[in-house]
């Protein structure tokens, strides 16, 4: 999803715009489309998932600034690609 996002851009457009819906909408069709994927999505239910994997990772970065006193974190795929997307909206 995240890939998804970073290639589609929906955070570019304004809030609540109908471009903005329609680039949700895209990524929602594409998600759909993939073979490997056991359920389906929509675009209210990719928003509301980009929103809270946001959430949690602006957090955990607060987080880390907080408490780093040369703790070596570990980071996923998921946690780099969700930093760029963050680093862009």
């Amino acid at each position: 999803m995240c890939r998804e996002v970073l290639v589609e851009e929906p955070y570019r457009f304004k809030m609540r715009s109908t471009e903005r819906g329609q680039a949700w909408e895209v990524i929602a069709e594409n998600l759909n489309a993939m073979p490997s994927l056991k359920f389906r999505v929509t675009a209210w239910s990719e928003r509301d998932r980009y929103n809270l994997l946001t959430k949690r990772m602006q957090a955990k970065l607060k987080m880390e600034v907080k408490s780093s006193h040369g703790i070596n974190v570990e980071t996923l795929e998921l946690d780099v690609l969700l930093e760029e997307v963050l680093e862009k909206d």
